[in-house]
């Protein structure tokens, strides 16, 4: 849901499921499920994600700053 994607939801989900089966058959998720599914998520988490995501940044690689902003 984070990358931007080229092609279909579908061929992502089968590509996504494919990695991490690691070679071990696993069921066919739809896109309609997906999305359905995906309808569920409160607007918070990805709040929190993009926080928790900018906190890690600011440790790995500093406040580095431009012009004080």
């Amino acid at each position: 849901m984070l990358n931007f994607r080229k092609g279909t939801l579908q061929d992502k989900l089968d590509q996504f499921f494919e990695t991490i089966g690691d070679g071990k058959p696993l069921p066919r998720i739809m896109a309609s499920a997906f999305c359905q599914a995906r309808r569920k998520l409160k607007y918070e988490s990805f709040i929190q994600l993009n926080e928790a995501l900018l906190e890690s940044a600011e440790k790995q690689m500093g406040q580095k700053r431009w012009q004080g902003y």
